[in-house]
C-alpha cells in the first residue's frame, strides 16, 4: 500500500503547486483588467456600427476612435478599461480587432475549467490517501492511535488545495460574466458591420450586373439589325446576279442562231439561189 499513498501524495502536491499557480495568475490577471463602464461601452459598440467596411471588408474606420483613446481624452481609456489597449493594438482594422477580443476571451476563460476540477478532485484524491492509509491499518499490527494523524493529513491537505480554489472560482465568476458579455457585445457591433456592407456590396454588385444585362440585350438587338440588312443586301444582289446571267444565256442563243444562219446560207450554193 505504501506505493499508492505516495502516488497520492505526489498527486496531491502537484496539483496544489498547479492551483496556486492558476490562482495567483488568475487574481493578478483580473486586477490588472479593467471592466468597461456600461454606458461607454454602449457608445462604443454605437460608434462601431456607424463605421463601414471597404470593399475588400479588411479595413474600418477606427482611427479617429484610437487617437481618442491614445490620449486626446484622457478619461476615455479608463472608462473603456479592457478595451481600450485592444482598439490601439488594431489600429482600424476589424479582423485583427476580432481576433485579439477572441485571444482576450481565451485569456478571461483561463484556468476556469482546471479550478472547477480542483474543487471536486482535491478532496476526492485526499480522501483517497486516507482510505487507504485505513487499508494498511486493517491488514497490519500497526497501532490506531499512531497512523490516525497521518491517515487524516491526506484529507486536510485535499481540502486546503480545494478551499482556495473555491474561494477565487466564486469571487472571480461574476467578473468572467461581465467581461465576456461585454466582449461579445463588441463582437455583435463588428459582425452588425460586416453584413450591413457585405448587403451593400451585393445591391451595387447585382445593380452592375442589371446594367451589364441591358447593355447586352441593346447590343444583341444591333447585332441582330445588322445581320437582316446584310441578308437583305444579298439577296439584291443573288438578284441582279440571276438577271445578269438570264441577259448572258439570251445573248448566247441570239449569237448561235446567227451563226446557224449563217452556215446554212454558206451551205447552199449560189446557182441554186440565182436560179430560184
Amino acid at each position: 500500500m505504501h506505493q499508492y499513498e505516495f502516488i497520492v501524495w505526489v498527486c496531491l502536491a502537484v496539483m496544489g503547486y498547479l492551483t496556486l499557480h492558476a490562482i495567483i495568475e488568475r487574481l493578478f490577471f483580473h486586477g490588472v483588467c479593467r471592466i468597461s463602464e456600461q454606458h461607454h461601452l454602449d457608445g462604443m459598440t454605437a460608434k462601431i456600427c456607424k463605421f463601414r467596411l471597404s470593399d475588400t471588408g479588411n479595413n474600418i474606420s477606427l482611427r479617429r476612435l484610437c487617437s481618442v483613446l491614445n490620449g486626446q481624452e484622457s478619461n476615455h481609456r479608463e472608462h473603456l478599461g479592457w478595451l481600450a489597449p485592444l482598439v490601439r493594438v488594431a489600429q482600424g482594422h476589424p479582423l485583427k480587432l476580432k481576433k485579439l477580443i477572441f485571444e482576450f476571451q481565451d485569456s478571461v476563460n483561463r484556468f476556469t475549467a482546471f479550478l472547477s476540477t480542483v474543487l471536486y478532485a482535491a478532496p476526492a484524491l485526499g480522501l483517497l490517501g486516507t482510505v487507504l492509509a485505513f487499508v494498511e491499518m486493517a491488514y497490519s499490527d500497526v497501532n490506531f492511535i499512531q497512523v490516525m494523524p497521518m491517515a487524516f493529513l491526506s484529507t486536510l491537505v485535499g481540502l486546503l488545495i480545494s478551499i482556495p480554489a473555491s474561494l477565487t472560482t466564486g469571487l472571480l465568476e461574476p467578473r468572467v460574466e461581465q467581461l465576456l458579455d461585454q466582449s461579445d457585445q463588441v463582437l455583435d457591433a463588428l459582425s452588425e458591420t460586416e453584413n450591413r456592407t457585405s448587403k451593400s456590396t451585393d445591391t451595387a454588385s447585382e445593380n452592375a450586373r442589371a446594367g451589364c444585362g441591358d447593355e447586352t440585350g441593346t447590343t444583341v438587338s444591333e447585332l441582330i439589325k445588322t445581320q437582316q440588312r446584310v441578308c437583305d443586301q444579298m439577296e439584291q444582289m443573288l438578284q441582279q446576279l440571276d438577271q445578269f446571267i438570264g441577259l448572258t444565256q439570251l445573248t448566247t442563243s441570239t449569237e448561235s442562231a446567227r451563226l446557224a444562219t449563217h452556215e446554212i446560207v454558206d451551205a447552199v450554193p449560189v446557182d441554186q439561189i440565182c436560179s430560184h
